[in-house]
């Protein structure tokens, strides 16, 4: 079984694969699925979208958060999806 910090380490190798210039990701949350087969990496980084005015008066920052499944047993990435905040 890969360790947390490797899956970790996985995914952020496929976020900066998938996309270009990501830049201050920041490790958010790591679980342990309860059969053990998966690893799920929550990760930030610093999104290029446009915040609208409502977003800036509010306090929302301009961060996008991605989920990642990495196997245990090889530590391939198996699905990234959008994390809803």
């Amino acid at each position: 079984m890969i360790s947390n910090k490797e899956a970790a380490q996985k995914a952020i190798e496929y976020l900066e694969n998938f996309y270009d210039e990501t830049k201050n990701i920041l490790l958010e949350e790591v679980e342990l699925t309860d059969d053990n087969k998966f690893w799920l990496i929550t990760l930030s980084y610093d999104s290029k979208l446009p915040m609208s005015a409502l977003d800036i008066a509010v306090g929302k920052n301009n961060r996008s958060y991605k989920i990642f499944e990495v196997s245990t047993t090889k530590g391939e990435v198996k699905s990234m999806k959008i994390r809803k905040i």
